[in-house]
């Protein structure tokens, strides 16, 4: 495993396989992508430690990644924070690992929107700790549990 514990594999949903065009979507693949991120339509994304500790490296999937703030897109902004808290919820009371990523550099622009967008995930992750015991924990020490 060269020293690699673990790595961040792509949600189970069809549009979120690779494609094979030389890493290229195509619209379809990228409208899907889109939607998703505001409406559920490839489920939750949690997983169990089992499912993710198979084999190593151990692949700890998305569940979601958490696109920047929006101007165009700012009317849809609760569905996008519900898309993401309801799995959370989900992932929560089924003991399973809901894997939220992002970029850092994407938080730079309209940086206060972003910022107050992840404080409300954070006071839900909060709620959810309190209420089912859910953790907070990066790639390493989800590794060392197995």
């Amino acid at each position: 495993t060269l020293g690699i514990q673990s790595f961040r594999g792509t949600e189970a949903g069809w549009m979120y396989q690779a494609s094979d065009y030389k890493g290229q979507l195509n619209a379809l693949n990228r409208a899907a992508r889109l939607i998703d991120a505001y409406i559920n339509i490839s489920g939750h994304n949690t997983y169990t430690l089992a499912d993710c500790t198979t084999c190593k490296p151990f692949n700890f999937p998305s569940s979601r990644q958490l696109r920047p703030y929006s101007k165009k897109l700012s009317i849809l902004e609760n569905l996008r924070l519900n898309r993401i808290k309801n799995s959370m919820t989900y992932a929560a009371k089924n003991n399973e690992i809901f894997h939220l990523w992002w970029h850092p550099h994407n938080f730079g622009v309209n940086h206060k929107q972003n910022m107050a967008f992840l404080k409300k995930l954070m006071q839900h992750y909060s709620e959810l700790h309190t209420a089912y015991d859910m953790q907070s924990l990066n790639m390493a020490e989800l590794s060392s549990l197995k």
